[in-house]
């Protein structure tokens, strides 16, 4: 009995870096494609500052209000939250506001 007890334990604790990996490959995956949409606005692609948010918002699952994008002559900045970095941050006792980090790109005007 003790052996199950151990390996269920062990089982949980080896599935939560499974997880964690899948996660952070997903995460991976929503910064490259904010990045090239990023630099389809960079490149003329994307006409307007708002369909450039739009197309970001819905790479991190936010709200279009969440997404800050400024531009002066020289630069733009994207920020983004990203949410979620932890997959099993309610096992870990994470608090969920403490569960994000923030994407920021900061690009030439072209």
């Amino acid at each position: 009995m003790k052996d199950l007890i151990t390996t269920i334990g062990a089982l949980m604790l080896l599935m939560m870096f499974v997880i964690q990996f899948a996660n952070n490959q997903a995460i991976a995956t929503r910064i490259l494609a904010a990045d090239h949409y990023a630099d389809m606005y960079e490149g003329g692609s994307i006409e307007t500052m708002e369909e450039c948010i739009d197309k970001i918002a819905s790479c991190f699952g936010c709200k279009r209000e969440d997404v800050y994008m400024n531009e002066n002559e020289a630069e733009y900045i994207i920020k983004a939250p990203i949410k979620n970095v932890i997959a099993c941050a309610g096992f870990l006792g994470i608090d969920q506001s403490q569960n994000e980090a923030q994407y920021t790109y900061i690009g030439e005007v072209g």
